[in-house]
């Protein structure tokens, strides 16, 4: 094994040119090249055999840390290009190729390195995270609380080209040891896609920005087809579980009365293959039927929204949603809940009722003038109030008795009355 450290921050390994044309590193058999303490290995050849591998064996490089790197002087040069890594838990081989179908513009160069993360049992936060990455949130700019280090195999890659004017274009694989998506992992490893993170807005972008797909293998395994823009080519990447980017970001999903039927609404911050939507409906909370279906827009990072109006009862009823991809994968959301609506209803929800105290009242726009009294069962005013400008309004009865209360409320002319219960 060689093992290179800083007391040479750039080292260039040389085969004779009067022999190969060009300056190679030639790596026979089981040879090690151990990178160590922010080494570089410099590669000042853009032939796709500057690394020239022989014999049964071949030969790894260790890099196991960001700052342990390759750096490939590519310039304008295409090809397919390897990395031989090798992790040193197993001293598996696990490559890494870039196959280069674009030139990049200029005098440009590829730093590569790869490194696993702290052990999962020891490490719920997949750190140490590459220098730039600042969060494992792959809905950002909706973070899932930290749990996505639990869909992320324990493993970092760093393709970092610069000195570009326009990067090039690439189509990558990573390979990594299957015990790497194991252990307190919660990862289905044929879902598993490459993600990559945009250090200029802080997020992984994983609902719209995934690449590639898993090629089963023991004990290592990869991602390849990892077709990548210049625009795309950042310098972490990392794989996980496509589950964790849900093809939908679902917002604001509520029941309204309005002209005495419920009026379903919805919102999604963004999709990704999203085909359609089932409305689902239920008497009990638990046994569903469908009631409609709305489609999708396909894909999109924008506001859109969304509504569906169950004319069919004015019963008490829970709903549902059942998203449908275009490849008929479905997930479902949350129930939600709505009391019988009457022909005078507003376009307002109460929640939750019954409730300890304290009521949301939600209505289905921005309201001028809102006026409103709550009275106990004997006809007694417990509370009045007028307000402007709102579309939210906050009751608290908490200091109350249980029992039953009743709203009177006016918005903007249309007058309503509901009730409340305490509990």
């Amino acid at each position: 094994m060689v093992s290179l450290n800083r007391c040479a921050t750039f080292v260039f390994l040389l085969v004779s040119a009067l022999s190969y044309g060009q300056t190679r590193l030639i790596m026979n058999d089981s040879i090690f090249v151990r990178l160590d303490a922010g080494t570089f290995l410099v590669l000042d050849n853009s032939a796709t055999n500057a690394i020239t591998l022989l014999g049964t064996q071949k030969g790894k490089i260790i890099s196991e840390d960001e700052d342990n790197k390759v750096r490939w002087n590519l310039g304008t040069s295409t090809g397919v290009y390897q990395l031989p890594f090798a992790d040193t838990t197993n001293f598996y081989s696990i490559p890494v190729e870039c196959n280069i179908t674009t030139a990049g513009t200029g005098s440009g160069r590829i730093d590569f390195s790869t490194y696993r993360t702290v052990l999962a049992s020891l490490n719920i936060n997949n750190a140490p995270w590459p220098s730039m990455v600042t969060n494992i949130d792959f809905l950002s700019p909706f973070p899932s609380a930290g749990a996505d280090v639990l869909f992320t195999v324990d493993r970092f890659w760093i393709v970092d080209a610069f000195n570009y004017t326009v990067k090039p274009s690439v189509t990558m694989a990573f390979s990594y040891a299957n015990i790497e998506a194991a252990a307190t992992n919660t990862i289905t490893e044929a879902s598993l896609q490459a993600y990559r993170f945009n250090d200029g807005i802080g997020e992984w972008e994983g609902t719209t920005k995934q690449f590639g797909s898993q090629v089963t293998g023991s004990p290592v395994a990869k991602v390849t087809n990892v077709v990548v823009s210049p625009s795309d080519l950042f310098a972490a990447w990392t794989l996980a579980d496509k589950s964790i980017a849900l093809p939908i970001e679902l917002q604001n999903f509520r029941v309204f009365c309005k002209n005495g039927n419920q009026e379903i609404r919805w919102e999604t911050a963004s999709e990704n293959e999203n085909d359609y939507f089932e409305v689902q409906k239920s008497a009990n909370g638990l046994n569903f039927d469908i009631i409609g279906k709305v489609d999708g827009v396909g894909n999109s990072t924008n506001l859109t929204n969304y509504s569906f109006k169950d004319q069919v009862t004015r019963t008490d009823s829970y709903y549902r949603l059942k998203q449908v991809d275009f490849d008929s994968e479905f997930t479902y959301s949350d129930v939600v809940f709505s009391s019988t609506c009457t022909e005078s209803d507003l376009a307002l929800r109460i929640f939750p009722n019954p409730s300890s105290g304290f009521f949301t009242l939600l209505f289905d726009a921005l309201k001028k003038n809102v006026e409103y009294t709550v009275s106990d069962i004997y006809g007694k005013q417990v509370m009045m109030n007028k307000i402007s400008n709102t579309q939210e309004i906050q009751l608290n009865l908490d200091k109350y008795d249980a029992g039953v209360y009743f709203l009177s409320i006016k918005a903007d002319g249309e007058n309503d009355l509901r009730r409340l219960v305490k509990k």
